[in-house]
């Protein structure tokens, strides 16, 4: 973390930007208290501390250091917001800043505004400002609302499965997601004993955080499940999903199939970002993944064909093509082409082994093409490229497990859009038997 950042105040500008603007009596304060180095939790301690000075100039100067570094974190924070969901959820910088920027350099800090609210309940001892500032974000109601109607629920799925009671989940998992009496049973079985462990217990902080190796296995014993702990889980997810999605439906009548997951947005530069224009790389990634991806998926589609006889053949694309293109459930499609079953369809798609096959396909593509313009030396390609290729394909598969009817178009995610393109393409491009089946549907 630059020094600078306590002597830089973001401001709001008449067009909704954030303006760096230099304040040279904090920076001169600054520089005269920490003329040594110490470490971000020493620094905060002490300001914060100055801050409640008798001598009202040092309080004011150590207060607008602060009030500087809040304003940093507040931008930062809704950068990634935007970065992860702007696209999605059609909200840029200048539509949410003015709902949390509110420190435009005053003397005083106004009350009941998010940067007073933070300083004013931020304890050292607890974390650190950027942590805490990132929580207040989250959880700023002007935010959480403006969020809200743009589908966009702002929570853990740990959260949501604490606030909700088994009549609830009863309620929802039968009324909207119409699920078996046997499927809901075990839903209701699992919250409760989700809530008996991790609800309850007197050692968890106030944080949602993901439950414990050891919580897990408190939940598998008291459910009697033989479930693997990476099972458990993900019926653990799938459940705060459920609740997720019923939420944001209620609210504007559609649903959210992209969970932030994490309490803390992670903290990213800044200064680069305010300008508007991006860095030769994200351009260079964002123009590579379309055409990297569609041959990937066609490459792979094709590739798996080939390996099939005739009827299955068509039976895989047609299943394919049912799910993406037309909206239909397994069900229907194994109704549809004479299957026994919605099991055969699982079967015969083995979903999760596609995405995962195209996913590492992708990322060699990528990055045989993106490591000559990486903007510095020192960076794992790799994982960059994996953190942000992982929740196109978690939220593919989270939109197909999302009943027909509360399906949005804004919810599908670049993963979702492109197999739809590819689809269309191979049905379009095959003999014309298999054109006349899919037509006839």
């Amino acid at each position: 973390m630059s020094a600078s950042n306590y002597w830089t105040l973001f401001r709001l500008s008449a067009s909704g930007r954030a303006i760096p603007k230099l304040m040279l009596s904090a920076k001169s304060f600054f520089q005269k208290q920490f003329a040594n180095h110490q470490d971000t939790r020493s620094i905060q301690s002490q300001l914060l501390a100055l801050s409640q000075s008798s001598d009202q100039t040092v309080a004011d100067l150590a207060l607008l250091c602060l009030r500087c570094y809040v304003s940093y974190q507040i931008v930062s924070s809704c950068l990634r917001l935007v970065d992860r969901f702007g696209d999605r959820h059609s909200f840029k910088l200048s539509d949410i800043l003015p709902l949390v920027l509110h420190d435009q350099g005053q003397a005083k800090l106004r009350e009941k505004t998010l940067p007073f609210e933070i300083l004013r309940s931020f304890q050292p001892e607890k974390g650190s400002l950027s942590t805490w500032t990132a929580r207040f974000v989250q959880q700023y109601p002007a935010l959480t609302r403006f969020l809200a109607e743009q589908g966009l629920l702002l929570i853990s799925n740990w959260a949501l499965l604490n606030d909700t009671t088994e009549k609830q989940l009863c309620r929802m998992l039968s009324e909207i997601y119409l699920l078996s009496p046997r499927e809901i049973d075990r839903s209701i079985s699992l919250l409760k004993a989700y809530h008996a462990v991790y609800r309850d217990d007197p050692t968890r902080s106030g944080r949602c955080i993901p439950p414990s190796i050891a919580q897990l296995r408190a939940i598998a014993q008291s459910l009697g499940s033989s479930d693997s702990l990476d099972g458990l889980m993900s019926r653990l997810n799938r459940l705060g999903n459920y609740v997720r999605q019923y939420r944001v439906w209620c609210r504007r009548g559609s649903v959210l199939t992209c969970p932030l997951d994490s309490v803390v947005i992670p903290q990213m530069a800044i200064e680069k970002q305010v300008c508007p224009l991006e860095t030769r790389f994200l351009r260079r990634y964002r123009q590579a993944l379309v055409t990297e991806l569609d041959a990937v998926i066609l490459d792979i589609l094709t590739t798996r064909i080939q390996k099939m006889h005739e009827v299955a053949a068509e039976h895989f694309l047609l299943s394919l093509y049912g799910l993406y293109c037309e909206q239909k459930t397994m069900r229907q499609i194994a109704l549809e082409l004479g299957l026994p079953g919605q099991y055969r369809v699982v079967r015969l798609l083995q979903l999760s082994k596609l995405r995962s096959t195209i996913q590492a396909q992708l990322i060699d593509r990528l990055k045989l093409r993106l490591a000559p313009f990486l903007p510095t030396t020192g960076i794992d390609l790799d994982r960059v490229l994996q953190e942000e290729l992982e929740p196109l394909f978690k939220l593919d598969s989270q939109y197909l497990q999302t009943p027909v009817s509360f399906r949005s178009s804004e919810s599908r995610s670049v993963f979702t859009l492109r197999m739809e393109h590819c689809l269309e393409k191979l049905v379009t491009g095959r003999r014309n038997p298999l054109v006349t089946m899919v037509q006839a549907g």
